[in-house]
């Protein structure tokens, strides 16, 4: 039973949201950002999230998908999003800390990291 769960948590994460939005943050991070109130000062802080957050979202998903096809991977696999999706989350809580963001706006976002 855990490994079913295991084996749909991970081509869901993978199919549904990574890679998805790995490629969208590759093509136009700029747009993705903007929609969420994050704006860009130049070429390089795009170049910075298109391989930030594009290629390792991207990688993160397939990742998770071949994950899901090979048992053996599957531990490897959860012990990493925990870890990624761990310094998300502990990065929220740091900028929560020192006031710099809004509690509500971080919520959502928290949320998915969680």
């Amino acid at each position: 039973m855990a490994v079913k769960f295991a084996t749909g948590y991970l081509l869901i994460l993978g199919v549904l949201f990574y890679i998805p939005f790995g490629v969208v943050l590759l093509i136009d991070p700029a747009e993705m950002f903007a929609k969420i109130g994050i704006l860009f000062g130049n070429e390089m802080a795009l170049e910075e999230v298109r391989a930030s957050h594009g290629g390792v979202w991207l990688m993160t998903g397939l990742f998770c998908v071949i994950s899901a096809w090979r048992q053996r991977w599957l531990r490897y696999a959860l012990v990493y999003l925990l870890l990624f999706n761990g310094g998300f989350a502990i990065g929220r809580v740091a900028s929560f800390v020192q006031g710099l963001v809004p509690a509500m706006e971080l919520v959502p976002l928290f949320g998915f990291d969680l």
